[in-house]
């Protein structure tokens, strides 16, 4: 395809270059700051991401005339690791991952074997991470002047990944440990002077104003975290031992009918059944069961309504083994089965019974087993008692350190904490050691894990919350509402929580104290939290047949919700600073990966304008102003009329300022 350059949407575009062989649209073209140049590949390898990388100075663009404007700076350079400096200058890593540096019309080579670089903001010096020989090799980090791109200085070994680089005084880097995978975290100048800050850093912020650099490290100090678990079964397992067979024999027992005739008062104990076969019943063969099923005729109506009184009345009360033991109630009862037999006398009950024999022993496998795991369950707790009190298992107490990053001193802003954690939007829950004083239950304790992980909950008391973004503990908070966090936004004089049962609940803030909380909305999708102090979220979403998520659009602001958009597809949504809103239904993905949208226009009262279907991209410059790429083509809308200007485009970029967008990322 072929490169346009459109100076004016009321003027014709005017090719200036082409692409050949790419099915890459992202990354390929870039304007430099000063709005002079535009920086695009002619020549893009998909398969490894590589291109020729040329510019063209915008002035000498005109129509039949563009091949002087246009110069190549190199080729074989990777499409997504090229960076354009403010006097137009680039830093680059082409296919073989060296690292160059175009200036004053020639490329010079940096670096080999470069996996990234950093550039700092006067962009007067960049660092960069250099392979070893394979990927077992530490990764080395180097500095270079761009005034001398020929002399690089080695600023560290080892180097995991950069952290912070704000001056040449501070580079801030994580080595990783291969069998622990602790983070430790340092500091290096270029001058190659490396200081260890911390390790087993958990976790890196800087703070909105680049000014302050927090991680959260050990203190040296140690929680014994068997010392926050309540164990009353301690000298119980002590004294456990294991169960052994010989102590589960048990007698087994053989059943033997009775004759008419036989004495009752011979045997000390006599038993009868509703399902094993009885003498006096077809001569042994049936059960009382098989009386009333009989159909043959063998027994009488009498019989039969005798036998069922008996099993309604007994059956129940069978041992496992199907038998009762015969009492003067159940004998009577016998009784009066064997007197509705024709010619039964009145001795014949007898047959109705059967003698106990003990035929041996066998073993309580039942009672064994359950034996046998309460003292498998005491072992445990032995062993996780072991673990709880093992001087390297202990947990460790934190700081929360601020680092400068203008002066480079490390201040420790909240020390002590027994408990924290990260609700994942800049506000970090805590408690100091002294606040820890409940215990949980031995028999939740499944590892050392379980007593970090029930700590750091913080499901009761009283939990603190520290503003990374502020720099100050600016609010306390219940912990059985705490526990509930997902998400915790600060919202002015409110705090909101996103739960993970998708729910948004909402409390008022009384001289940094929250107060009870209360829904707010259901089955809720955050969108995002700008620093205004509001929130944009989605509730009641739903799936519609295509699997795709709908829901109404909301902002959160001054203790109140306001729907801003009704029933529509989730983050399809974006509200610039003058009120207007895109939502957007997507619908399908292009050749080219995009995703394809129907698109509508809502103002700030609410109020839904249809734009256009088939929309790839939108350059937002105003109600009034928006240029948009529909089914190949570019249009552009004054607020009221669509105007064609461009058929058949791929992709379009831009140079000029679009409207902010306050409530998404993307």
């Amino acid at each position: 395809g072929n490169y346009y350059l459109l100076k004016d949407i009321a003027k014709d575009p005017v090719q200036f270059a082409s692409l050949r062989d790419s099915e890459q649209v992202l990354g390929l073209v870039t304007f430099s700051t000063d709005g002079n140049y535009l920086y695009y590949f002619s020549k893009v390898d998909d398969d490894n991401l590589t291109g020729t990388l040329c510019r063209a100075q915008i002035s000498k663009i005109r129509e039949g005339d563009s091949g002087t404007a246009s110069e190549t700076l190199d080729s074989d350079v990777q499409i997504y690791e090229d960076q354009v400096l403010k006097d137009n200058s680039v830093i680059y890593l082409d296919g073989d991952d060296n690292l160059k540096y175009y200036h004053d019309g020639q490329s010079v080579r940096i670096a080999q074997n470069v996996s990234s670089f950093d550039l700092l903001e006067d962009e007067s010096c960049l660092v960069y991470r250099q392979k070893g020989e394979d990927y077992t090799s530490p990764t080395a980090l180097y500095g270079v002047e761009l005034s001398s791109p020929e002399n690089s200085v080695k600023l560290a070994g080892d180097v995991d990944y950069v952290s912070e680089f704000s001056s040449r005084d501070c580079i801030l880097y994580c080595t990783t440990d291969d069998e622990t995978y602790d983070r430790s975290l340092y500091r290096t100048d270029f001058s190659g002077n490396v200081q260890l800050l911390a390790e087993d850093v958990q976790l890196q912020y800087t703070n909105s104003d680049d000014s302050i650099f927090y991680y959260l490290a050990p203190n040296g100090s140690k929680l014994n975290l068997y010392s926050y678990v309540d164990d009353p079964l301690a000298a119980q397992d002590a004294s456990a031992t294991e169960p052994s067979y010989d102590n589960y024999k048990i007698p087994y027992y053989t059943y033997w009918s009775l004759n008419t005739g036989d004495d009752p008062g011979a045997y000390a104990e006599l038993y009868t059944s509703c399902t094993h076969g009885l003498r006096l019943l077809a001569g042994g063969w049936d059960s009382m069961e098989e009386v009333v099923d009989d159909t043959f005729g063998t027994y009488s109506q009498a019989t039969k309504n005798a036998v069922q009184a008996f099993i309604d009345k007994y059956e129940d009360t069978q041992d496992d083994n199907g038998y009762l033991l015969v009492t003067d109630q159940v004998r009577n009862d016998l009784k009066a089965i064997s007197s509705t037999m024709e010619g039964a006398e009145a001795g014949d009950w007898v047959a109705l019974c059967c003698r106990k024999e003990q035929s041996g022993t066998t073993t309580d496998y039942e009672a064994y087993n359950q034996d046998l795991e309460k003292y498998n369950a005491a072992l445990n707790r032995i062993a996780l008692r072991e673990d709880l009190q093992d001087p390297e298992q202990q947990s460790d107490v934190l700081a929360l350190h601020a680092f400068s990053l203008s002066d480079l001193s490390d201040t420790v802003v909240l020390d002590n904490l027994g408990a924290v954690r990260f609700t994942m939007n800049n506000l970090i829950g805590y408690r100091t050691v002294d606040q820890l004083t409940d215990k949980i239950s031995i028999e939740d304790v499944e590892s050392i894990y379980s007593v970090t992980d029930w700590l750091n909950a913080m499901e009761s008391g009283t939990v603190s919350v520290f503003d990374l973004k502020s720099g100050q503990t600016t609010l306390t908070m219940a912990g059985e509402d705490f526990s509930q966090v997902e998400f915790l936004y600060l919202c002015g004089d409110h705090v909101l929580i996103h739960t993970d049962d998708q729910e948004l609940l909402d409390a008022p803030v009384s001289n940094g104290t929250v107060g009870s909380f209360s829904l707010l909305a259901e089955d809720v999708q955050v969108d995002a939290s700008p620093d205004d102090g509001s929130l944009y979220y989605y509730a009641d979403t739903y799936q519609n047949s295509d699997d795709i998520t709908y829901g109404d659009f909301y902002r959160y602001a001054n203790g109140t919700s306001t729907r801003l958009v009704q029933d529509t597809e989730t983050y399809g949504v974006t509200v610039f600073e003058d009120g207007t809103m895109l939502a957007g239904d997507r619908t399908d993905t292009n050749d080219a990966g995009l995703s394809v949208y129907d698109m509508t226009l809502v103002n700030d009262k609410g109020e839904s304008s249809y734009l256009a279907d088939g929309v790839t991209q939108v350059f937002f410059f105003g109600k009034d102003n928006i240029l948009y790429v529909s089914d190949g083509d570019l249009y552009h809308y004054n607020g009221k009329e669509r105007e064609l200007l461009v058929q058949g485009i791929d992709y379009l970029w831009s140079n000029a300022e679009t409207e902010k967008k306050v409530n998404t990322y993307y």
